[in-house]
């Protein structure tokens, strides 16, 4: 079964506190596993590539098969199809994506903000809560995260 892997990052100052999120899907839409974690003091750009990051290592961990990797932000996935990392901070997060791609031969897609809403919501969570979690399935998640599940 093929899964997909939405992921987001969010910052509160850029440069501020920021944190990354995402979620696995499978081929019916509902969420087997996501996670929300705490990055510290950065940008944006450091939050969108580790959360990434974080994902692409969830899905290798537990040996899921991805069919498609969304992400809400077009710098990201500009950068990644490019072969450029567009902040030297995130650069070691990128270098770790950008190897996973080329081992994996990932499809890497823009989606808008509106389609993204539970890994945003992730992301906002991990900033604010300063914790590192990870979700089994839709029934794990907090209630703040649930909304956008659809």
């Amino acid at each position: 079964m093929d899964f997909s892997l939405n992921v987001d990052g969010a910052c509160k100052g850029n440069p501020g506190d920021c944190g990354g999120g995402g979620c696995i899907r499978d081929k019916h839409g509902t969420v087997v596993m996501a996670f929300s974690h705490f990055y510290g003091y950065g940008s944006s750009m450091l939050a969108e590539a580790r959360a990434l990051c974080d994902g692409l290592r969830l899905v290798e961990l537990f040996g899921i098969r991805l069919s498609i990797i969304n992400s809400d932000s077009m710098a990201l996935v500009s950068s990644i199809k490019s072969g450029r990392c567009p902040s030297w901070r995130a650069y070691h997060w990128w270098r770790d994506v950008q190897s996973t791609f080329n081992r994996n031969g990932f499809s890497l897609c823009h989606v808008y903000r509106e389609s993204n809403q539970v890994a945003d919501s992730l992301a906002n969570l991990g900033c604010k809560t300063k914790e590192n979690k990870v979700f089994w399935g839709a029934s794990s998640l907090p209630h703040v995260c649930k909304g956008p599940l659809g």
